[in-house]
């Protein structure tokens, strides 16, 4: 059966060696099935499952402080504060960690060098093994109601007290009253204590796992990324529509106050030029701009003049209309837009992808040349 689970006894971390011999179990079959064997042995048969280990009682202090109800906060200084005591030295040297405080008000604690954990997670590491959890010495023994669970390593005692908490003993100490009953469980039994529900702090203990989590930050980015475009490509779509309807309203509008004009490509410059021509005192016919005059009698000669004009350009009499597009017209075609032309006293002919308009030499003898020699340009929208 394929194993599920990978608990460690770890030698002293001073010993820790591909070659150095360690207990083990693999949790299969829901059961915790013991061995020995070196390290790197155990990660070559079990480097790919989830693995926990559990200190040799002499790496690491365990103790149990009683302390009065507190906050997180508070809690954590006073738990500093008594570390900084006990170990006689300073506590940012330390890796430490604690549990939660229990019915008689103890709260257990756990420290060992920082340095020593960090160097023993590397060498782990190298060898294969990498771990995501980390506890004291006991917390492997199973939790087995009023008699405590009890073993011996090296010497050592290792009392479980409880699913949380528990006692290392050196060599020769004299067990507590709380484990005067303790008994040593069937080997079978001494991996399947359940996880105190606090570790020691294990550097890089989910880098065995970058691409589920990167995976996870990839796919929320591309969700928020899509969202963020689709609401980006709405908004561009609402700007254009009213962009579009704007621009409609505002030609409509040039188009009923000045009903003189054929066409209406750009309103606001169109609507300036007729208010100046206005104020100026104007009339429809005789003081009309030629420009003007010339652009409502090209747009009566022109088929189909209305939304295909892109460009209007004026310049020293001659009017210049740019269309969207489209073949060019035929011969036919350009000689009936050129007899139309004459009647309104034009000339008109295909030029460079619209037309060409200028008024005929007998028109602008009988016509004020207002106007000539002024340029004036407009582009389509």
């Amino acid at each position: 059966m394929k194993p599920a689970g990978l608990r460690l006894a770890l030698p002293r971390l001073d010993r820790l060696q591909p070659d150095a011999v360690a207990a083990y179990a693999v949790l299969a079959g829901g059961q915790w099935q013991p061995g020995q064997a070196s390290l790197a042995e155990i990660a070559r048969r079990y480097g790919m499952l989830r693995a926990e280990a559990v200190l040799h009682p002499e790496s690491c202090a365990l103790v149990a402080v009683s302390m009065p109800p507190l906050p997180e906060k508070r809690r954590r200084a006073a738990v500093t504060g008594e570390v900084e005591a006990l170990a006689l030295g300073p506590v940012e040297s330390l890796a430490l960690a604690y549990g939660p405080r229990q019915a008689d008000g103890a709260v257990p604690l756990a420290w060992l060098p920082q340095q020593a954990l960090q160097t023993a997670m590397a060498q782990l590491r190298a060898i294969g093994l990498r771990l995501q959890a980390l506890y004291p010495a006991p917390f492997f023994l199973p939790v087995q109601g009023p008699a405590p669970a009890m073993i011996q390593v090296d010497g050592w005692q290792m009392v479980r007290t409880g699913t949380a908490s528990g006692l290392v003993l050196p060599p020769g100490a004299p067990l507590p009253a709380e484990a005067a009953a303790a008994a040593m469980p069937p080997p079978a039994l001494c991996w399947s204590g359940p996880a105190p529900g606090w570790s020691l702090p294990v550097p890089g203990a989910h880098a065995g796992r970058p691409a589920a989590r990167w995976g996870l930050a990839a796919a929320l980015l591309a969700g928020a990324m899509l969202a963020w475009l689709g609401g980006l490509s709405l908004q561009a779509a609402r700007l254009a529509t009213h962009g579009k309807a704007l621009q409609d309203h505002m030609r409509a509008r040039v188009q009923d106050v000045f009903p003189e004009l054929p066409i209406v490509v750009n309103p606001l410059q169109q609507a300036r030029q007729q208010r100046e021509a206005r104020l100026a005192g104007a009339s429809e016919e005789a003081g009309e701009p030629d420009f003007a005059r010339m652009l409502r009698a090209a747009s009566a000669s022109l088929d189909g003049l209305q939304g295909q004009v892109q460009t209007l350009r004026y310049q020293d009499g001659v009017l210049f209309i740019g269309l969207r597009g489209g073949p060019p017209p035929s011969e036919s075609q350009a000689a009936a837009v050129a007899e139309r032309a004459q009647a309104a006293g034009l000339s008109i002919a295909p030029h460079a992808g619209g037309w060409q308009v200028h008024a005929r030499q007998e028109s602008l003898a009988a016509r004020p040349a207002a106007g000539q020699g002024n340029g004036a340009s407009r582009t389509g929208r």
